[in-house]
C-alpha cells in the first residue's frame, strides 16, 4: 500500500501536557494543517495547552479511531505515551 500526504485527512496532535514549551509547536503545526485544508485533532489533554477554542478534540483512548496519522511534540516518554493509545489502531 502506498501512503501520501492525500491519504490523511485528520491529523492527532499530542503534546507533553506538563510542557508548556511545546505550544508553540503545536500551534504552527495544527495552523499549517489548516493551510493544506486537512483536520488537525487535539487530545483532551493537548487542548488544555493551546489557545484554540474551536477544532475537534478527542480523548488520548479514542484518538486512534478518528485520526489517520499522528503527530507527537515532546519527547520519548510522549511518544511512548502516544504509542500505547495507538497500538490498536496502527495509527502511524
Amino acid at each position: 500500500m502506498q501512503i501520501s500526504h492525500k491519504s490523511f485527512r485528520n491529523i492527532g496532535l499530542i503534546g507533553r501536557p506538563d510542557k508548556y514549551s511545546v505550544v508553540e509547536t503545536l500551534c504552527l503545526i495544527h495552523d499549517h494543517l489548516i493551510t493544506l485544508g486537512l483536520n488537525p485533532v487535539f487530545d483532551q489533554e493537548t487542548a488544555k495547552l493551546v489557545p484554540y477554542s474551536h477544532g475537534q478534540t478527542v480523548s488520548r483512548n479514542l484518538l486512534g479511531e478518528v485520526v489517520d496519522l499522528m503527530i507527537v511534540v515532546g519527547g520519548d516518554g510522549s511518544l511512548l505515551h502516544a504509542a500505547r493509545a495507538l497500538v490498536r489502531y496502527s495509527t502511524p
